[in-house]
């Protein structure tokens, strides 16, 4: 179990990468940090000793949002090869990040409102994004446009992974 100290009630959503070695979190002030929680970096700790890479360096702040962000999904990839995390924001965008070099590599743009879920589909070539718009979106990493609108719906759109597999 993990307590995030001092995020005065910014911390909007957290996802834990299919490892379960990495966090990442989304916040209000426009921001997404990763932590590693390795079983070799949890050994080095005490019990009462606080978990903090932020002040040591080893998870700066990526900035690119303009607005809070309010969900983060990790890509389901294999352990070796590169991680990459989805943020969606109230700027009505979604980012591709490299989890290893902690900046953004595609800022995909389609919503006319804030985009509240990001989820992968299970082999990280896809991903559906929901928002404030009352619609769904299907996207490639591929293209920078979506492929579907899922269109119809009277109110803001959440993605559920269900539903997402069934879409497939």
């Amino acid at each position: 179990m993990y307590t995030f100290f001092h995020t005065h009630d910014g911390m909007n959503c957290v996802d834990f990468n299919h490892q379960q070695d990495k966090i990442a979190a989304g916040f209000s002030e426009s921001y997404v940090r990763i932590w590693n929680l390795s079983s070799e970096r949890r050994g080095q700790l005490n019990a009462n000793e606080e978990f903090d890479d932020a002040s040591a360096g080893r998870s700066p702040k990526m900035i690119g949002h303009s607005a809070p962000v309010y969900s983060v999904s990790w890509s389901p990839t294999p352990a070796k090869s590169p991680a990459y995390l989805l943020t969606g924001s109230g700027d009505k965008t979604i980012r591709l990040w490299s989890a290893d070099t902690y900046k953004a590599v595609v800022v995909y743009k389609g919503h006319s409102q804030p985009v509240w879920d990001v989820k992968w589909g299970p082999f990280g070539q896809y991903f559906v994004s929901g928002s404030g718009d009352a619609t769904g979106r299907i996207w490639s990493v591929e293209h920078i446009n979506p492929m579907r609108i899922l269109a119809g719906h009277l109110g803001d759109i959440e993605v559920s992974s269900p539903l997402w597999l069934f879409l497939q």
